[in-house]
């Protein structure tokens, strides 16, 4: 019986950028060559069932999100484009099939911002039907900071023992985040190139028990991005 193939390329890249692995790391971590990785990516080369399921091993992933996940993708984005605002965009489920292929990510963004902007609409017509009025969020953000004072004891109080600890350490501010990061949470602090990244300013992978912050970002901002991500681990 011959071998299945499919091409998942840009599903790969991404994986391989949700990890924050090099092409050279994957092809290592799956015995292959990283010029093969970078073909695969590209869709140059189609994918084999045996390394698809060396690769789900090897990371911990369903293989079914490789598989189905274009379908879903094109199911969704054809159920989006079927709203009345899209009528004379005149774009066909091979266009779709097309644009889930060459780039998931952005199939996957569009799908959602109109998931997003479906509740909206809906949220807006039940308020109407109901007679309330319509939330500016941004109004109710800014009398909530004013009913409390602009004091939450739950963020404050945790976040200036945290800024006591980090003060009394010696050296930079960036390797004290670092180590509180490493002694409290067994984590460590990258500084990883953009094309890892993939513009993320800062990524946390439990898989591989580290925090990336992109080399993009000036020492503040990457020091500010550090923080956050301690605060986000023991006040979230």
């Amino acid at each position: 019986m011959a071998e299945h193939h499919a091409f998942v390329g840009p599903r790969i890249r991404r994986l391989r950028r949700e990890l924050g692995i090099t092409q050279a790391a994957m092809a290592q971590d799956l015995n292959v060559s990283a010029s093969y990785i970078a073909l695969i990516e590209r869709n140059h080369r189609p994918i084999s069932a045996e390394l698809l399921i060396r690769l789900a091993e090897s990371y911990n992933v369903d293989i079914a999100s490789f598989r189905d996940a274009d379908a879903d993708a094109i199911q969704q984005l054809q159920d989006a484009l079927s709203d009345p605002v899209f009528t004379n965009a005149g774009i066909s489920r091979d266009d779709l099939r097309d644009l889930s292929a060459v780039n998931p990510a952005l199939t996957d963004a569009v799908a959602s911002l109109y998931q997003s902007y479906r509740s909206s609409q809906r949220a807006v017509m039940e308020s109407r039907a109901s007679g309330g009025a319509i939330i500016d969020p941004l109004e109710d953000a800014r009398q909530f900071i004013t009913k409390n004072h602009n004091h939450f004891p739950a963020l404050d109080e945790p976040g200036e023992e945290i800024a006591r600890a980090l003060g009394r350490s010696k050296g930079a501010v960036l390797d004290a985040v670092a180590a509180r990061l490493k002694n409290k949470h067994s984590l460590e602090l990258r500084i990883l190139p953009d094309d890892i990244m993939a513009g993320a300013y800062r990524r946390y992978d439990r898989h591989r028990q580290q925090i990336a912050i992109s080399e993009t970002l000036d020492q503040a901002s990457r020091v500010f991005q550090a923080i956050l991500q301690v605060i986000l681990l023991e006040c979230g």
